[in-house]
């Protein structure tokens, strides 16, 4: 019998082989850019933690704790661990021309997470409690001597009234809220309705309902007063044409 001497197809082998090798490739580095990740955000949890040592926003003076309740607020202090913070910025996937704002920042932990992880342009904290202010103030400084805050972008502080405070330039905006009255609930939505359509808005208390207010997702994460605290995510709709 005449033997064959037609040539031997070793394409789809070397297919499987470079796919295999791709495969590989890509994982190892996938898992590089984790551990990368985790090796930075250790890091920088250990900075905030050396910059807010002796800092904290437990324990405000009577007359503070009465004129925030006056404004409808709350003066019970509480604060969002790294691990959520880090959540919702992954969730909100912050891009360079965002603006985020913490109405009712305390001492200013969440804004310097947002400037020191992420590359946004501009974050702000407002504080009502003059003594948190003036701690975030002393946090800011310190972030300053150590050389990490970006001059190129803003990491800021604002004393007031989150009603009266301009933050028209918002594009992302986190408020704790658990306390927060439903009168100014409903002053705060008055105001987000104002500004730019495409806003995203994390709250832990669930909003007045509007129509152009939609809720995107709700997510149990960690505070520093429980395991699971209902996050939920809002997006500001255009108004309707006429």
């Amino acid at each position: 019998m005449a033997s064959s001497n037609k040539p031997v197809n070793n394409f789809p082998k070397l297919f499987v082989v470079l796919g295999l090798a791709l495969s590989i490739f890509f994982a190892v580095r996938f898992a590089r850019q984790q551990k990368e990740c985790k090796l930075q955000r250790e890091a920088c949890i250990e900075k905030l933690e050396g910059i807010y040592t002796d800092i904290s926003g437990f324990g405000i003076s009577e007359i503070e704790r009465n004129y925030i309740t006056a404004q409808g607020g709350s003066h019970t202090y509480g604060e969002i661990i790294y691990p959520s913070m880090e959540a919702v910025i992954n969730r909100l996937e912050v891009k360079k021309e965002d603006v985020f704002y913490d109405l009712g920042s305390g001492v200013g932990k969440f804004p310097a997470w947002v400037h020191l992880t992420t590359d946004i342009k501009k974050s702000v904290g407002i504080e009502l409690s003059e003594t948190r202010y003036e701690k975030s103030m002393q946090a800011l400084g310190r972030l300053e001597e150590a050389g990490l805050l970006n001059k190129s972008r803003t990491l800021s502080c604002v004393h007031g009234d989150i009603t009266e405070v301009d933050f028209s330039d918002a594009t992302i905006i986190f408020m704790c809220a658990t306390c927060f009255s439903e009168p100014l609930l409903q002053k705060l939505v008055d105001i987000f309705l104002e500004l730019t359509p495409g806003l995203r808005i994390v709250t832990l208390k669930k909003l007045p309902e509007h129509p152009r207010l939609v809720l995107i997702k709700e997510e149990a994460l960690a505070t520093s007063w429980s395991k699971g605290s209902p996050f939920r995510y809002y997006e500001l709709l255009a108004p309707p044409t006429a």
